[in-house]
């Protein structure tokens, strides 16, 4: 699918009690904020937070702008459309510095490539010890038909929990059968 161009609004509403929040890379966000991306198909509603000094989208909306059903897009939306990719444009248009006695909109460029980054920061790796861990709690917890109560369980989300599963299974920690 060919890269999209997006039109970014941020903005803050009552109904979202904003406050600064310090930002691990440096910098802070008036968090949580409402980002709206929009391109020739699609409206995509962002609510995003600072969690533990790390921007986190906690929910989105997707509407079609096209006249085409959602139902029937879902695949080409999920392939096409990256989620971390459009909230750090839209960080990069909300991230505040303080700038001697002025606190304004960031203009460092290493500050908000830094703050970028966090967002398409790469899944923390799943090393040995981790799968061992999760092959034991898997054998001892996991009900067939309960997936999803079971990687909640692991505080996982269940497609991560199936990512866990597949690797520890390559990794030769669970059988093909377990």
């Amino acid at each position: 699918m060919a890269e999209q161009a997006w039109n970014i609004k941020c903005s803050w509403h009552e109904d979202l009690p904003d406050s600064p929040k310090q930002l691990d890379t440096g910098g802070y966000l008036l968090a949580p904020f409402r980002a709206c991306l929009t391109n020739d198909t699609l409206e995509i509603e962002l609510i995003i937070d600072v969690i533990d000094g790390t921007p986190d989208c906690t929910s989105y909306r997707v509407t079609p702008l096209d006249g085409a059903g959602l139902l029937y897009r879902t695949t080409e939306v999920t392939r096409g459309v990256k989620i971390r990719d459009l909230m750090a444009e839209a960080l990069s248009l909300s991230v505040w510095e303080q700038q001697g006695e002025v606190a304004g909109l960031a203009t460092s460029v290493e500050l908000i490539e830094a703050v970028k980054g966090s967002v398409r920061r790469r899944r923390e790796p799943m090393t040995d010890e981790k799968l061992r861990e999760f092959a034991s709690a898997y054998r001892q917890k996991f009900i067939p038909g309960k997936a999803a109560e079971f990687a909640e369980s692991q505080g996982y989300s269940e497609r991560q929990m199936y990512r866990r599963k597949k690797t520890a299974q390559e990794r030769g920690f669970l059988t093909e059968g377990e």
